[in-house]
C-alpha cells in the first residue's frame, strides 16, 4: 500500500478539514484496536526482560549497599584519625564506585531494550494507521531496519533535553542574581519560568514526533528526523496543546485511581500489579497518540502543498 493511501485511513478522508484533539484520541483508540494482536506480544516480552533487568541490577547494587550501610555504623566507633577508620572510608569510596558502575552498566541495556520495544509498538502502530496486515515475523524485520534511527533520535532528544533543562536554569539563576532584588518574586519568576516552559513545550513537541519520524520515514534519523517533525508540526501547536491537555486528564484520572487504591486495604502484590501494568498501557497510548498526531500533520501538509 503507497504512502499516499495511508494517510486517509487515519485522518478520515482526503479533504476533510483539520481534525480536533478529540478525534484524534478517537483515531488512537481505532489504531489501539487494529494493532492489539501485535502490541501484546511485544508488551509481554517488554515486561519479562525489563524485569529480568531489574532483578539483575537488585541482586547487584543491594550488597553493595548493605556493605557500605555497615562501613558507615562501623565508622562512628572509629577514631577518625586510625587506621581502621581510614580503611572503612576506603571500603565505602570502592563500593560507590563499584555502585556507580554497576548503574551505569545498566543504562546501557535498559536504553537500548527500550529502543526496540518502542521500534516495535511505532511500526505496529504505522500498520494499523495503513491497515495493512503484519505477522511478527514482519514486525522483526522492519525492528532491525529501523531501531538505529530511533536509537540515534533518542539520543540526540535526550542530550538535547538535558542540555537546555540545564541551560535554562542557568539563565534563571543568573536573571534572579542580577535583578531579583530589582523585581517582585512574581514578576522575576513569571519572566523566567513561563517563556522556558514554553520553549520546552514546543521542543517536547519536536522530540516526540521525531521519534516517530526516525520509525516511519526511512532514512530520518537523529538531527534530520528532528528537523523533519519540526517542519510537520508548523501551524499545528494549538492541535497539540489540545491533544497534551486531555492526556492530562487521562494521567490525573489514573494517578486518582491508584491513590484510591493505595488508601485500601489491598494487598501489595496487587497494588503493584495495578500500578505497573497501567503504567506501561498509558506509555503504549501516549505512543499511539504520537502516531496519530503524526499522520495528521502528514494529510495536512499534504493538504498544503500545491
Amino acid at each position: 500500500m503507497g504512502e499516499e493511501e495511508c494517510l486517509p485511513l487515519i485522518a478520515g478522508g482526503g479533504l476533510s478539514p483539520t481534525s480536533n484533539a478529540w478525534e484524534i484520541l478517537c483515531r488512537v483508540a481505532k489504531l489501539l484496536g487494529r494493532a492489539w494482536k501485535l502490541l501484546f506480544p511485544l508488551l509481554f516480552i517488554y515486561l519479562i526482560t525489563s524485569t529480568l533487568l531489574l532483578f539483575g541490577n537488585y541482586i547487584t547494587i543491594m550488597p553493595l549497599i548493605v556493605d557500605m550501610v555497615k562501613k558507615l555504623f562501623a565508622m562512628k566507633t572509629e577514631d577518625p584519625s586510625s587506621s581502621e577508620f581510614l580503611a572503612l572510608l576506603r571500603g565505602i569510596i570502592e563500593d560507590i564506585r563499584e555502585l556507580a558502575a554497576a548503574e551505569v552498566g545498566m543504562m546501557l541495556p535498559s536504553f537500548l531494550l527500550s529502543s526496540f520495544h518502542w521500534t516495535a509498538v511505532i511500526n505496529a502502530l504505522a500498520m494499523a494507521a495503513k491497515k495493512e496486515k503484519m505477522t511478527f515475523k514482519d514486525l522483526l524485520y522492519k525492528i532491525t531496519r529501523t531501531w538505529k534511527g530511533l536509537f540515534s533520535t533518542l539520543l540526540y532528544s535526550n542530550f538535547l533535553s538535558f542540555g537546555y533543562i540545564f541551560f535554562w536554569l542557568l539563565l534563571r539563576f543568573a536573571f534572579l542574581f542580577h535583578f531579583g532584588h530589582y523585581l517582585p518574586p512574581f514578576a522575576s519568576s513569571a519572566i523566567t519560568i513561563v517563556p522556558g516552559l514554553a520553549l520546552l513545550l514546543y521542543l517536547q513537541m519536536v522530540w516526540t514526533q521525531g521519534v516517530v519520524v526516525s520509525v516511519t520515514e526511512e532514512g530520518r534519523y537523529g538531527l534530520t528526523a528532528l528537523g523533519r517533525a519540526a517542519e510537520l508540526i508548523q501551524g499545528r501547536i494549538r492541535l497539540w496543546l489540545g491533544v497534551y491537555f486531555l492526556w492530562i486528564l487521562i494521567l490525573m484520572g489514573y494517578c486518582l485511581a491508584i491513590s484510591l487504591l493505595l488508601r485500601s486495604e489491598t494487598n501489595q502484590m496487587i497494588i503493584m500489579t495495578a500500578n505497573l501494568l497501567p503504567s506501561l498501557l498509558l506509555a503504549v497510548f501516549s505512543q499511539a497518540m504520537d502516531v496519530a498526531f503524526y499522520y495528521e500533520c502528514r494529510k495536512a501538509t499534504q493538504k498544503e502543498t500545491p
